[in-house]
């Protein structure tokens, strides 16, 4: 990626990788209020590099987000970060994310037809039963945590077919506050190539279940997922979707009906 009007930051060696968290942090307490959030568990898998303490927000401060650092999942080669600073640049990293998201989302072949709970000893997991007959897993650790607020969702495939869902160019952002993000000094433009499912039926299904608390206790269609995304999704503006604390272009249940 080049530098363009970001800071890119290399990965180039383990052990000598330092995540930008604190300077990011440094550059937007002071644009971020911290609302209180309620006490949820974090798998052991997820580690993320943030610090505990709390900072009074300026008068022209972001209205009710808490600090969102990104999830940090060790090193990985195949993922670069890039610092966007400036209203500006901000404005055309989120544009290009979107259209982005727009772009695969009508494009992905595959389709989630049925969704049903596989019960697991430590994390909701769910079957996927795909429009092509193959059965994946939904899980929300590791990648696949990282990238729900991306726009897509990572399946384990029961086949173990690993050509089904090739690995693809993923972009995301963070943090994402939706029509909030401009305000802020800078965000992380996320660039990285993972085995993603751009479908937004799938994604709609994961932020039912692991974003609204929706509780799964029996076998859901893909309509049946669509019409109860509609009923609780909200509208901070004309250009934006919000789902639990996640935030998608407008465009994302459109999409989503015109694939049933």
């Amino acid at each position: 990626m080049s530098r363009g009007n970001g800071e890119l930051l290399a990965h180039s060696q383990p052990n000598a990788y330092t995540p930008p968290v604190n300077e990011f942090m440094a550059q937007n307490t002071q644009q971020v209020a911290h609302a209180p959030r309620a006490a949820t568990a974090t798998p052991a898998t997820l580690t993320t590099t943030a610090t505990q303490a709390t900072h009074a927000a300026t008068p022209n401060a972001v209205p009710k987000h808490p600090y969102q650092p990104p999830i940090r999942i060790g090193y990985n080669p195949t993922v670069r970060e890039e610092i966007i600073r400036g209203e500006d640049a901000i404005r055309q990293a989120i544009q290009n994310w979107r259209q982005h998201l727009i772009t695969h989302w009508r494009n992905e072949p595959l389709r989630l037809a049925i969704a049903t709970h596989n019960p697991h000893p430590i994390y909701p997991a769910y079957t996927i039963t795909l429009n092509n007959n193959i059965n994946a897993t939904l899980r929300y650790i590791d990648h696949s945590a990282r990238v729900l607020p991306w726009g897509c969702n990572i399946l384990s495939l029961d086949d173990k077919d690993p050509d089904l869902i090739a690995p693809k160019t993923v972009l995301g952002i963070e943090p994402n506050y939706g029509p909030d993000t401009p305000k802020l000094t800078s965000i992380i433009l996320i660039q990285a190539h993972l085995p993603v499912l751009y479908d937004p039926i799938t994604l709609l299904f994961a932020l039912l279940v692991y974003k609204a608390e929706y509780s799964l206790t029996q076998p859901i269609t893909a309509s049946e997922i669509v019409q109860r995304a509609e009923t609780i999704a909200k509208y901070p503006d004309k250009h934006w979707l919000q789902l639990g604390d996640c935030y998608y272009p407008v465009e994302l249940l459109q999409i989503a009906s015109d694939r049933l």
